[in-house]
């Protein structure tokens, strides 16, 4: 994630699917190791973030499984 920032140099990074649900337990720890890699070279801190919306892609696939059974 680190080196894609550098490469980027996004103004945030959104983390989507069932693993954005682990929340601050993820985000935080997250965060800090790309400020600790990255510091240096972009000189700001990126925002790692969850989506705003719900990703129903889990969804439509099991529901296009079903119709297509």
């Amino acid at each position: 994630l680190s080196g894609i920032a550098l490469m980027l140099d996004p103004e945030v990074i959104i983390i989507g699917g069932q693993i954005s649900e682990a929340g601050a337990a993820l985000f935080e720890p997250l965060a800090a190791e790309l400020r600790r890699r990255t510091r240096v070279m972009i000189r700001r801190e990126v925002p790692i973030v969850p989506p705003q919306v719900s990703d129903p892609s889990g969804v439509c696939g099991a529901a296009a499984l079903v119709f297509t059974a």
